[in-house]
Formats: C-alpha cells, sequence, structure tokens
C-alpha cells in the first residue's frame, strides 16, 4: 500500500490512553532490533492475559530465516515520549513504566515460516504472531493486570472493504522516525494484492 501522508505521535504519557502498546526488543542474525507489540486478551485467562500480539517477521524470519532471541516486550516504552538520546537516561519510571517482560513462548504461522519474506508475496497475509510473556522481576499480577488493558484479536471480523478506516499505533524506527515515540495513523483498509 502506498505511505500514509498523516502520522502523529500518540498524546503523552502513552499509559494514560494506550498503555496496551509497547516496544519490542530482539536480537536476530543482523544483531538487535525492534519492533512494536500490543497486549491481547487471552481467552483461556480472562483477565489476566500474558499475551502480546505483533508481526510474524519480529518473531521468526520467514522462509529463509529462524526464530529471533532474546525478546522482551515493554509496554508504554518512553512514557513521556522524550528524544531518543534522553531515553536511556531518564530512569526506570518513565522508559518501562510497567516492567520488562521477557518472552517465554512465541508462535507464528505456518505459512509465515514457509513462504515468509521481505519481498512482498502472499505470505504476508499471515505474517502475525503472538508471544507469551512473563515479567522480568517476577510477580503475581498478569501482564493485562499491570497495564490495565487489553485489546481483542478479532479473527471473524468482515471483509476489509466495509470499513472506512483502520488506526495504527507503534513505535516506527524507519527513517523518518528513530523508534524512541508511539506513532498513530489511520488509513483506508482494503484487500493485499501481489
Amino acid at each position: 500500500p502506498p505511505p500514509v501522508a498523516k502520522v502523529s505521535e500518540v498524546k503523552r504519557p502513552y499509559h494514560q490512553k494506550m498503555a496496551a502498546v509497547g516496544k519490542i526488543f530482539f536480537d536476530s542474525p543482523e544483531g538487535p532490533m525492534v519492533c512494536s507489540g500490543t497486549v491481547v486478551r487471552d481467552p483461556a485467562n480472562p483477565g489476566k492475559s500474558n499475551l502480546v500480539w505483533t508481526a510474524g517477521h519480529c518473531l521468526h524470519g520467514g522462509k529463509e530465516g529462524g526464530w529471533m532471541r532474546n525478546i522482551i516486550f515493554v509496554p508504554s516504552y518512553n512514557d513521556n515520549g522524550l528524544p531518543a538520546e534522553q531515553v536511556e537516561s531518564s530512569g526506570p519510571q518513565n522508559v518501562a513504566p510497567y516492567g520488562r517482560w521477557w518472552a517465554t513462548e512465541a508462535a507464528t504461522s505456518k505459512q509465515w515460516i514457509e513462504g515468509g519474506s521481505d519481498k512482498g508475496n502472499p505470505a504476508f497475509a499471515y505474517d502475525f504472531a503472538v508471544l507469551r510473556v512473563k515479567p522480568e522481576n517476577g510477580g503475581n499480577q498478569s501482564l493485562e493486570e499491570t497495564v490495565g488493558a487489553a485489546v481483542d484479536v478479532w479473527f471473524n471480523g468482515p471483509k476489509s472493504e466495509q470499513y472506512r478506516g483502520m488506526s495504527v499505533y507503534g513505535y516506527p524506527a524507519d527513517k523518518p522516525f528513530d523508534g524512541s515515540k508511539m506513532m498513530t495513523c489511520t488509513s483506508r483498509v482494503g484487500p493485499m494484492t501481489y
């Protein structure tokens, strides 16, 4: 799809409106990388989810790759939206207001593992994944209880043509962005074609 023209930063502090959205850090064969993720509801554990939804390519390299390692999720990362050069020195309450959550399990679609690549192809329709996480410092509360929010995954939603638009939230790191701030954009929804 064409790039979206209007992208804006989410109101700060992020935890007040978008506590379920965060940043994922991981090691890939090319070195350290980042993605965005969202806390999602767990039907097997209502109100106590430890699941994070993200893109399949954030967890597995697809047809020519393997599983990523050392995966950690930070909800409401850089809560006050500080410039990149100030984030690490801003203290844990800003960097990770809800702590850091290590992945204990990861799953993506068979279609992504068998056919995914960095070139557009039909496997992109299956470029989704889920993490099960646990708090870095232990504790009895789930991720959903800790952040106070989780999003439904809607597998049986209507066709994309029935939506006028969809908003996306995350920490884009490709230029002109640097991955330090939570951004949002809204665009029309349409079918993926190749």
